[in-house]
């Protein structure tokens, strides 16, 4: 598995972070939110090698380039935290809330509400690739502001089949999104 498909299953999360609309479910406020991601299973230590080699990169870029490409990458909404873990700005709509839409803009990709209650939704996420992947996503809403995550996702990977769990985290940074602009609707 390529850091390719480990970044488009990172937007994927992204994608389906908020939880969907309904009478006993915690809603999310809409605005700018932040997602932390720790990648595990088969495919975290080449995730991990892959953002190593990035920030040796970065370092020896001179100052003024450096500066750029963080800056391209901020405006984009991914950045680095503690650990290893990946960082994701998203701009969540009042629309996409009501309409349980969190699509990535991949049109390959799918949603379903498996179960939910007061403040824990699982969906079940299919992408038909390539390459295709299914998964499983818990989230936990502490409230409309925050949630905790987990992911089991299954993937191909040279004809096998892999697995990769992730584990998140969701906090609510304020209602104005700034640059960063909502995910398009695929179609």
């Amino acid at each position: 598995m390529n850091l390719a498909t480990h970044l488009a299953l990172a937007a994927l999360c992204t994608a389906f972070t908020a939880a969907p609309a309904g009478a006993q479910t915690t809603k999310p406020k809409p605005g700018l939110w932040e997602y932390t991601m720790n990648l595990g299973g088969a495919a975290s230590g080449e995730m991990a090698a892959a953002q190593d080699k990035m920030a040796a990169e970065l370092a020896k870029m001179p100052p003024e380039q450096r500066k750029m490409v963080e800056a391209m990458m901020a405006k984009r909404g991914v950045g680095s935290a503690a650990g290893g873990a990946t960082t994701i700005k998203a701009c969540v709509t009042p629309e996409s809330i009501e309409r349980e839409d969190f699509s990535s803009g991949r049109a390959d990709c799918k949603q379903v509400v498996a179960s939910r209650t007061a403040t824990t939704v699982v969906l079940k996420l299919t992408c038909d690739g390539p390459p295709p992947s299914t998964g499983e996503m818990t989230m936990t809403f502490q409230s409309a502001t925050a949630y905790a995550m987990k992911m089991v996702s299954t993937t191909t990977a040279n004809g096998k089949a892999v697995q990769t769990t992730m584990d998140g985290s969701g906090k609510w940074l304020g209602t104005d999104c700034g640059a960063v602009k909502p995910a398009k609707r695929p179609g």
